[in-house]
């Protein structure tokens, strides 16, 4: 009783913005994402130290499409700013918490053929 619910943050968001621009050389997307996540409990008895602290995460992305969208190539960062937070936490009576840190600032490059 008095607790906070478990797995239910207070106030969550996400938005996502994609500009593309058609060239004679192919198609550019511009990519932003961002989401933000309330702090919560992950189990009834409130236990801090299985608590999800607040977090604001930040994606990008640029995408060139080839004219006959048969090839693409996408250059990524994901978590931009580098934010803590957890994918994963629990609360064992034998054996104590257990959280699993997410990723942290990741860039990449995907290449990409239709067929």
């Amino acid at each position: 009783s008095g607790n906070d619910t478990v797995n239910t943050p207070p106030f969550s968001a996400a938005l996502a913005v994609i500009y593309t621009l058609p060239t004679a050389m192919g198609s550019w997307d511009l990519a932003t994402a961002y989401s933000h996540g309330g702090d919560y409990y992950s189990e009834p008895d409130n236990f801090r130290y299985v608590k999800q602290p607040k977090y604001d995460l930040v994606n990008a992305s640029v995408k060139w499409t080839s004219p006959d969208d048969r090839y693409d190539v996408r250059l990524w960062g994901n978590n931009l700013t580098e934010e803590k937070y957890f994918t994963y936490l629990a609360n064992s009576a034998t054996s104590g918490p257990k959280v699993s840190p997410a990723s942290p600032r990741t860039y990449g490059v995907t290449f990409g053929v239709h067929f």
